[in-house]
């Protein structure tokens, strides 16, 4: 009975070696997976923004003569939106960061689910791969803190509007898209990083470890060498 005990608390304690690293490991790739959805979902919306806020400029108030040049040069009247855009003025720089992260999570996963094969196969701890992770887990915390620091300001057009028997011109202010999504991706590239570095801290014991079991065999080899010349 003591024996069997026995044998299910070791079994119990091979099954759940590195535990607390598989679970933190597994925690760093799904939070690298719903970020790169979010910055995917927040890639979308950007360029959604550009044709509202085209539309929106589509509605400034024209002379006369300035109407009458859009008219006639819609390539104008493009770039008067284009200028005025402040989320097109933008766009190149948002992309090349938006799709360094994605590249960068990307890995995140790939690397993360590397580690947890291997140790759920029980042959290998990861320790060589962890500065992968935990360099591209701080380089997506400065670039996702770059993405919200350059997030586009108000656009504005001119109106004009009758009071009593005045014509006024005013500046409208279209409302700033929401940066909720770069802000959820910025704390999960933080919990990652922090998961990351825990993870590295968190040992265990491998029982299928290719280089330990080189060593057991090599050890048979020479004390089956030693007892021949001994006897």
């Amino acid at each position: 009975m003591l024996t069997k005990h026995l044998n299910k608390t070791r079994d119990f304690f091979l099954n759940n070696s590195y535990l607390k690293r598989k679970i933190l490991l597994l925690l760093v790739s799904i939070f690298s997976l719903i970020s790169l959805i979010l910055l995917s979902i927040l890639y979308i919306k950007f360029k959604q923004r550009i044709d509202e806020e085209f539309a929106f400029l589509s509605g400034s108030f024209f002379s006369e003569a300035e109407k009458k040049s859009y008219e006639s040069n819609p390539e104008k009247f493009l770039l008067f939106k284009e200028n005025n855009s402040r989320s097109f003025q933008l766009l190149k720089i948002f992309s090349g960061l938006n799709f360094s992260l994605i590249t960068l999570f990307s890995l995140n996963v790939i690397i993360t689910a590397i580690m947890i094969v291997y140790l759920l196969k029980n042959k290998d701890n990861g320790d060589y791969l962890f500065k992968y992770i935990i360099l591209i887990s701080s380089l997506t915390f400065i670039l996702t803190f770059f993405l919200i620091s350059l997030q586009p300001s108000e656009t504005s057009r001119i109106e004009q509007i009758v009071v009593g028997n005045n014509k006024m011109r005013i500046t409208v202010t279209m409302q700033t898209m929401s940066y909720m999504l770069a802000w959820i991706t910025l704390l999960l590239s933080f919990c990652c990083l922090t998961f990351s570095i825990m993870a590295k801290r968190r040992y265990g014991f491998l029982t299928k470890d290719i280089t330990l079991n080189k060593k057991e065999i090599e050890t048979q080899q020479l004390k089956e060498q030693i007892n021949e010349i001994l006897n």
